[in-house]
């Protein structure tokens, strides 16, 4: 193996790897840069076989580096240290090299490019250093090989305090004149380092001076200053930086400007414009002011001839002329004074002057009246008081009167004067007094006039009085009101004073009036008419005295008028007038109504014990505890009563009411059969169950049950107080359609009190067999048609046999026969006239129920009273149709499948008997009137279930081909086909509009559609027919009221027949 200039031989290991080592001599001795490996393999005889040759690299040499710069220089100031510092340098490490960099404790890398690198150490890293410091940064590289280079380092210094810096007072204070005649020096101070430049700007010029031993100066030049003026102040600023660069905070003042010459001025004279006497007899100070005059600079003064001389201070001066010189002025006469200065470089201001008048004759004065008189009483004390005189002073002289130590003030005007006194100061004023006036002017000069004097006397007390008593005290009772009225009091006024006694109502109108004297001061006034006198009216009593003088005063007190007793009621018991045993476990709420005034006290007595109430807004409620009910006797008879008196203590009658006592067990019994039907056919084969509550009965105590007087079964109550029996088939063989089952229970209990026995009643139904229809009518002959139930089998034939039963002073039969749809003889058995007919017959083939059995024709002989026809018949139940008049009937449903028909008129239909019953209304609500419902049930399909039909409907003119019956909310979608609605949304009231906004609210109506409506409120509903002239516009037309019908969500179509009262075509 030969590497550079070694060769060494080594024999390979007999996996044929091989290893040589160089001593560190050897290693070396080896060039740098790019290197030779020769490998030769020999054989035993020295022979070459194969030879391979590589290069490597040596590099041991370590690279340079160095920290050329920082991009803040050899100091940082504070600007700088908020801001990123770059850190540069170079190396001769290979491109891309990491240099890391320390500074702060912090590290930084930055990667070598052409020799080149530079890190960023970021502002807020530079935050932590101090000032004053000198902070140093190292740097390390290695080259590719990891030959490291020597650290290198550089530092720089910390200088982080601004210097600062001041401005000397400018020119005194203000630049005048003076000042601008020459240059202008500025200097100040600051602690920046010598030799640092200081910035002056001057009016926007800038000038520079230089920083020294903590001075400096800057010169503006006199011709810079040719642009100041007055009143516009200079302004001027200093800046300074220290050596790191550091600013100052600058400095800056507005220094006054005042280039104005010398000024005078004569202040206002202290006699004014005139002279009088009173200032001519002392001596006169005359002063002024000056501008741009320095202070003792001399003024002269002239008046009258005469020279006075003063010196200015502070801008000011004065000077004095003599009582003397004064009174040598003549009276009313007018003079000029005038005023002189210079200042210093004997600049002459212009001369000041001012004119002034002598007036020594004083004007006169007097007072003359005042508006109270010579007395001043108490009512005057309330108004103001004029006081008037007159006085030669000029018009619009000052006027100043003194009253009761205030002062008032009038103007003069055409020799007269006066001045007001405000009832406020007039109540200061004592009573029993005599007030001094004094009156006081001066002329326009200021001589004043020899003070007028004047007085007027006080008297402000009005004698007592005061109401000590009514008779009736404050509320006046019905009682109170037929006997007299006694009204005392109390006043101070002399005896044989007159009192006047006032009743006056609360619209100031006077009931009562009249008189009493005062008699050792006291008085009585008796009322003795109080039959004028309103009720529940309020009333001021009032008493008025006046003395001598015209004072006059007043006492009110007030009543009131309650004529009017209280009433008081006692509403129906919720328990009724028999307490049971389960009513007397809960508290019972008494209560009622009364008239009295609402806190008055109602007390309600039962059973010995009394309890309250208090009255509000007219009603009043008390509450008996379950435990006092309890302690009634059982079996007893008490008496409630309740009483009340009103605030004015009014009688009045107690109320009363009576409540029994049956605390003995109860035993109910529910509801027998639907609409108080039984199916007859269903009994028959099944039996029947009955049940029942009780309250006050044992679990397990037994029940006996009975069927028309005959026991049908016991049952057994439950421990929820339930009972129930099954009745057997058996108790109904002897039962036929139409008859009365009485139902009655009873219970037995050993040893104590047996429950009342209940019962309830039902009929024994059997759907009818046939149904009469009217089929026509022209004047007083009426058609009908007699149909058989669709759901018999004609598939054997058919047959006949039934009666029909009438009131021959309403209708008489005329004539009938069989529809040709079979092969039998129709018999009519009973001759014309009577009350019944019998019609027989039957066929061996018979084609179509829905066609009628048999027709026949009646007239009508009363046509004032409804026509009532019964069919009775062996195949099924009985059935009756009632027609009403063209007027308003009251129609009742029998025990029996009923049909009826109100026709015209506003008709009152009862449905409440048991069966099934049809109503039948007229297709057009014009022709059918309104009708009222009551009992009508809905459900679906059973024996008993009642139905609506409408006489003449076409039902193609109603919505699609109007068939379906649906129930909806309102907002609901209605069917295609949709000829009746149950709107199931309970509506706030009943009124038309309200029902036509509410199915104007189903979605999917088109114009032209007709359905009718069968509508809630939750306690009444209303059938009306709608048509709908737009999609959104329905008009309504009424139909009927069904009383008592509250939840149509049962509504189906077994309710609806629409035409035929068979059902057939439902």
């Amino acid at each position: 193996v030969t590497i550079g200039s070694v060769t060494k031989t080594v024999t390979p290991e007999p996996d044929g790897s091989w290893m040589i080592p160089l001593t560190p001599a050897e290693a070396a001795g080896l060039s740098q840069g790019l290197t030779t490996i020769t490998v030769r393999n020999l054989d035993s005889d020295g022979e070459e076989l194969s030879a391979e040759t590589v290069e490597f690299v040596v590099d041991t040499e370590p690279p340079t580096l160095a920290i050329t710069g920082f991009s803040d220089g050899a100091v940082m100031n504070a600007l700088e240290q908020g801001t990123d510092l770059t850190i540069s340098g170079t190396t001769d490490a290979e491109n891309g090299q990491s240099v890391m960099v320390t500074l702060n404790g912090e590290t930084y890398t930055a990667t070598v490019s052409d020799g080149q690198w530079s890190v960023t150490v970021p502002a807020s890293d530079l935050a932590a250093l101090p000032d004053g410091v000198t902070v140093t940064a190292t740097a390390v590289v290695s080259d590719a090989a990891g030959n490291p280079a020597v650290q290198a380092s550089s530092s720089f210094d910390t200088d982080f305090i601004a210097p600062n810096i001041s401005l000397d007072t400018v020119a005194g204070g203000s630049i005048d004149l003076a000042d601008v005649a020459n240059d202008l020096v500025l200097t100040g101070s600051t602690s920046a380092e010598d030799g640092q430049t200081v910035t002056v700007t001057f009016e926007g010029q800038t000038y520079t001076g230089t920083a020294s031993g903590g001075s400096w100066s800057v010169t503006v030049p006199h011709a810079d200053l040719a642009g100041l003026s007055t009143g516009t102040p200079a302004a001027i600023s200093v800046a300074v930086s220290d050596a790191a660069g550091n600013p100052a905070v600058p400095t800056s003042v507005s220094v006054p400007v005042d280039l104005t010459g010398p000024s005078i001025a004569i202040s206002p004279l202290s006699v004014g414009a005139d002279l009088n006497l009173s200032e001519s007899g002392s001596d006169l100070v005359i002063n002024g002011t000056t501008g741009n005059v320095p202070d003792g600079q001399q003024v002269n003064v002239s008046l009258n001839g005469q020279s006075y001389t003063g010196t200015v201070s502070g801008g000011t001066w004065s000077v004095t002329v003599p009582t003397a010189d004064l009174g040598a002025l003549a009276d009313g006469s007018s003079f000029t004074v005038t005023a002189d200065v210079t200042d210093s470089d004997g600049l002459a201001a212009p001369q000041a002057s001012v004119g002034v008048s002598t007036d020594t004759s004083p004007p006169t004065l007097s007072i003359d009246t005042y508006s109270g008189g010579a007395v001043l009483n108490a009512a005057e004390q309330g108004t103001d008081l004029t006081i008037s005189g007159s006085t030669s002073a000029e018009d619009g002289q000052t006027v100043t009167v003194s009253v009761n130590g205030q002062t008032y003030t009038g103007t003069a005007a055409g020799g007269a004067w006066n001045v007001n006194i405000p009832a406020a100061d007039l109540g200061a004023l004592s009573d029993g007094s005599t007030i001094a006036v004094t009156a006081d002017v001066s002329d326009a000069a200021g001589n004043p006039a020899t003070q007028a004097t004047g007085s007027f006397d006080t008297d402000f007390t009005a004698p007592a009085v005061a109401i000590t008593n009514l008779s009736d005290g404050a509320v006046m009772n019905a009682a109170e009101q037929g006997t007299d009225l006694t009204i005392s009091g109390t006043s101070d006024a002399a005896d044989g004073t007159t009192i006047t006694v006032e009743i006056i109502r609360e619209d100031g109108t006077v009931d009562i009036t009249g008189t009493a004297t005062v008699n050792s001061g006291t008085w009585t006034y008796t009322a003795i008419a109080l039959g004028g006198l309103q009720d529940n009216e309020t009333y001021d009593v009032t008493a008025t005295v006046n003395d001598a003088a015209g004072n006059s005063n007043s006492a009110t007190t007030s009543f009131e008028t309650d004529f009017t007793a209280p009433t008081i009621s006692v509403n129906p018991l919720s328990v009724g007038s028999v307490l049971d045993v389960v009513e007397k476990d809960t508290d019972l709420d008494i209560s009622g109504t009364t008239t009295a005034e609402d806190g008055q006290t109602v007390t309600v007595s039962l059973g010995g014990q009394n309890y309250t109430a208090t009255a509000s807004g007219g009603n009043w409620q008390v509450t008996v505890p379950a435990s006092d009910l309890d302690a009634l006797a059982d079996g007893g008879n008490f008496t409630v009563t309740a009483s009340v008196e009103d605030v004015a203590g009014n009688p009045i009658s107690d109320a009363t009411t009576t409540l029994a006592t049956d605390f003995r067990p109860i035993l109910g019994m529910n509801a027998v059969g639907p609409h108080n039907a039984v199916s007859l056919a269903d009994a028959k084969s099944s039996g029947m169950t009955v049940s029942g509550t009780s309250s006050g009965l044992s679990a397990g105590q037994t029940v006996d049950v009975t069927l028309n007087s005959v026991s049908v079964g016991t049952a057994t109550v439950a421990a929820d107080g339930t009972w129930n029996l099954t009745v057997p088939s058996s108790a109904f063989s002897a039962i036929d359609a139409g008859d009365s089952l009485d139902f009655s229970a009873a219970a037995n209990v050993s040893g104590g009190t047996d429950p009342l026995p209940v019962n309830d009643q039902a009929v024994a139904h059997v759907p009818a067999a046939y149904v009469i229809t009217e089929a026509g009518r022209s004047g007083n002959t009426v058609t009908f048609e007699i149909h058989a139930d669709p759901d018999v089998d004609i598939s054997s034939g058919f047959a006949i046999t039934a009666e029909l039963g009438f009131d021959p002073s309403v209708v008489t039969y005329d004539t009938g026969s069989e529809v040709e749809n079979g092969d039998f003889n129709l018999f009519l058995a009973n001759p014309n006239g009577g009350s019944a007919i019998s019609f027989a017959g039957a066929a061996t083939s018979y084609n179509d129920l829905s066609q009628p059995v048999v027709t026949f024709t009646m007239t009508v002989q009363d046509p004032t009273k409804p026509i009532e026809l019964t069919v009775t018949t062996p195949d099924g139940g009985p059935t009756k149709w009632q027609i009403g008049t063209d007027g308003a009937d009251n129609l009742t449903s029998s025990n029996i499948d009923d049909v009826i028909r109100g026709g015209d008129g506003n008709d009152t239909i009862d449905l409440t008997g048991a069966g099934r019953d049809i109503v039948v209304f007229e297709a057009d609500p014009a022709a059918n009137g309104t009708d009222t419902i009551a009992g009508f049930t809905i459900g679906p399909a059973t024996d008993v279930t009642d139905a609506l039909m409408f006489s003449g409907l076409d039902v193609s003119t109603l919505r699609g081909d109007g068939t379906d019956v649906e129930t909806l909310g309102v907002g609901d979608a209605i069917g295609a086909n949709t000829g009746f609605v149950g709107l199931t949304t309970t509506l706030t009231d009943l009124d038309a509009d309200t029902i036509a906004t509410a199915i104007e609210g189903l979605s999917g109506a088109q114009a032209g559609d007709e359905i009718y409506v069968l509508a809630t409120d939750g306690t009444n509903s209303v059938l009306i027919k709608a048509d709908y002239s737009s999609p959104v516009i329905a008009n309504v037309q009424t139909v009927a009221q069904f009383d008592g019908l509250a939840d149509l969500t049962g509504l189906n179509a077994d309710n609806i027949l629409h035409t035929d009262p068979t059902g057939a075509t439902a």
